[in-house]
């Protein structure tokens, strides 16, 4: 970085230099120019008094007369040599006709000899010199990209980059939208106030709309000094009409498609030049690379975000009802990380070729189950936890699935082996109704990473359910156990409490059913006992709990029942108990009886434990007083010390 003193003595060159080009441009009555050699043959303005755009860089012997585009323009033009060490040289231009005199000549030459003894003309560097240095601005602008995840983030370090190699007033960058022909801003810089205000909403232009959209379309680079007077521009909802401006557009390409544009714009005309063009073009490919980069780090990160679902779905499968909901929310999930409109489960029957169904999204009257015996391809997946892909219009598809395709009213089918614990347990079914569907190979990575781990969150929920039935279930009477009443009590107590709804609680114990294990035994017994509970199930609402308490101890939980309803109830279960008739393995036939002690939520107790022995007390009092019937419980009712222990046999 110059120093402060040098910065200050480059200003006043600079000054010097304007000052004595404005006195010899008035004396002549013609624009000055001064323009240094950098020692390769190229002239470097230093200074100007013309206010129109003039040219940065011109060959030594030609363009002198030159105007923005290098060609001759109308008017009169004197070059004369200043006498320094850089060769310098003035150059007076007219717009008229007028020659200039030798007296113009003379002025001139007085001037450039004045020049050269006040000051010290810089030295313009030379080409070669300002292309390295713009090369390595170029390298670092690639080294910036490489480093960035998201388009967003691409998009403005190219606007901000580029600024070190090329000046301009305004910056867009575009990508080519994936679901419609338009360009889309992912970045836009404006450094003049003429641009404030521009929105995403107001830069969005169609393929073929205006300059950027004909570079899109085209694939074409553009280099335009008076935009506002090219037929190809457009101005956006946000761009000004009556600003005069310089446009450089180039199209951004991966693979040899264009995938977007980058658009500069100054204010004025002939702004920019062919060298602008080429740096320009340098950066369109390095921002493309980067873009592309970006999309494959953000489709890695979605199918992370998919597979970071699955896995929340694994630690909440407590809030499905069973494996075949769970099905569902991971079949819509999959669908939805894999863009498809459908997505089937399904479980293969050990020991069969019955495929059942688990879950599907996108899909209605599917089939429960079906024999894959007459789908061979279906049967590979299965049998060699294979992937296939299945194009209904491809010559070479298997006739069975194309029908299947083709019934369906979809176009693609992508079938994946569900696998768990390294075994295929079943098929997930991929399907794209509205068009043909080409995977890539990393694609299909992903997916089938997502479709194993949904077969370990399926088979995990599969298990707990299993689990779970085991720890909730009586496993002789096959009615809920002991433990499952006490927490489900709980919950309903705790519900009521909050929604001041009643809960009815009846206990039920068996009359007459020691005798039947005394005479014929346990087996019996145990027989008798599933009997009952069966006939409890259907006695009561599907939303009832019916739970074994003890030996042959029962309690049905009835929330949201009153008092008139639950002895309704009471009065089916005893009169139903007394009516079956048991048949023993000597062939003979026994019925027993049953004492029902009825409680109300709160009235009866407003814990679950006092709730179970106001009813336990009101049963016992059934059966002191001959048994076989109901009662309701009562405060005086004495309360049993040690009620039965459920029987280890449910263990």
């Amino acid at each position: 970085m110059a120093s402060p003193a040098s910065a200050a003595t480059d200003s006043e060159t600079t000054a010097r230099i304007s000052r004595v080009l404005a006195e010899l441009g008035q004396a002549a009555g013609a624009g000055a120019r001064l323009y240094a050699d950098n020692g390769d043959g190229t002239l470097h303005l230093v200074a100007s008094t013309e206010t129109q755009s003039v040219p940065k860089r011109l060959g030594r012997l030609a363009g002198l007369a030159g105007g923005p585009d290098g060609r001759p323009e109308r008017g009169r033009t004197l070059v004369v040599r200043v006498p320094d060490e850089h060769h310098s040289l003035i150059v007076l231009a007219r717009k008229t006709d007028e020659d200039f005199t030798a007296e113009d000549r003379a002025v001139a030459r007085l001037y450039a000899r004045q020049l050269a003894e006040q000051v010290t003309i810089p030295s313009a560097p030379s080409g070669a010199a300002i292309w390295s240095r713009q090369l390595d601005a170029i390298q670092n602008v690639a080294a910036q990209l490489t480093r960035l995840t998201t388009l967003s983030e691409v998009g403005e370090a190219v606007c901000l980059e580029t600024r070190r190699v090329i000046e301009y007033d305004n910056a867009r960058v575009y990508v080519l939208s994936a679901d419609r022909p338009v360009l889309e801003p992912i970045a836009f810089r404006a450094t003049d106030p003429a641009y404030d205000g521009e929105t995403y909403d107001g830069l969005v232009i169609g393929v073929g709309q205006g300059i950027a959209g004909w570079v899109a379309e085209r694939g074409v680079p553009l280099l335009v000094d008076d935009a506002a007077h090219d037929p190809r521009w457009a101005p956006s909802a946000d761009t000004q009409t009556n600003v005069e401006e310089s446009i450089l557009a180039v199209p951004m390409r991966h693979e040899r498609a264009v995938i977007g544009v980058i658009a500069l714009a100054r204010l004025g005309r002939g702004k920019f030049d062919q060298n602008d063009l080429r740096l320009l073009q340098i950066v369109a490919d390095q921002a493309a690379i980067a873009i592309e980069n970006a999309r494959l780090l953000a489709g890695r990160d979605r199918m992370v975000h998919e597979l970071k679902a699955l896995l929340d779905i694994a630690g909440a499968t407590q809030l499905a009802e069973d494996e075949s909901t769970l099905a569902r929310i991971v079949a819509e999930k999959l669908a939805k990380a894999s863009d498809s409109e459908a997505c089937i489960f399904s479980r293969l029957d050990e020991g069969s070729t019955l495929l059942r169904t688990l879950g599907a999204y996108g899909v209605k009257n599917v089939a429960t189950a079906y024999d894959v015996y007459d789908y061979p391809l279906t049967r590979r997946v299965l049998r060699d936890g294979s992937t296939e892909l299945v194009q209904v219009d491809a010559p070479d598809s298997d006739p069975a699935e194309v029908r299947l395709l083709s019934q369906m009213g979809a176009r693609t089918l992508l079938m994946l082996p569900l696998t768990a614990a390294g075994r295929t347990v079943g098929l997930v079914e991929l399907y794209w109704l509205t068009g043909h569907k080409s995977i890539r190979p990393s694609e299909l990575e992903v997916l089938r990473t997502m479709a194993n781990q949904a077969a370990t969150v399926l088979e995990n929920a599969r298990l707990v359910e299993q689990l779970r039935k085991a720890a909730d279930i009586d496993q002789l009477t096959g009615v809920h156990n002991h433990r499952y009443l006490q927490e489900r009590l709980k919950q309903e107590c705790a519900r009521s409490a909050r929604s001041h709804t009643p809960i009815a609680v009846l206990m039920i114990d068996l009359d007459g059913f020691k005798g039947i294990n005394d005479r014929y035994g346990h087996a019996d017994g145990d027989r008798v006992l599933h009997a009952v509970a069966m006939g409890l199930k259907l006695a009561v609402r599907a939303n009832d709990i019916v739970a074994r308490y003890g030996g042959d101890e029962f309690v049905v939980l009835m929330p949201d029942t009153d008092e008139a309803q639950a002895r309704q109830v009471a009065q089916r279960i005893v009169s139903g108990v007394r009516r079956v008739r048991h048949e023993m393995t000597e062939g003979a036939q026994e019925s027993i009886a049953a004492s029902a002690g009825l409680a109300l939520y709160p009235r009866d107790g407003q814990t679950p434990q006092k709730l179970l022995q106001s009813a336990d007390a009101a049963m016992y009092a059934v059966k002191r007083s001959g048994g076989s019937n109901v009662r309701r419980a009562e405060p005086h009712l004495p309360v049993r010390t040690a009620p039965k222990v459920a029987s280890r046999v449910e263990a």
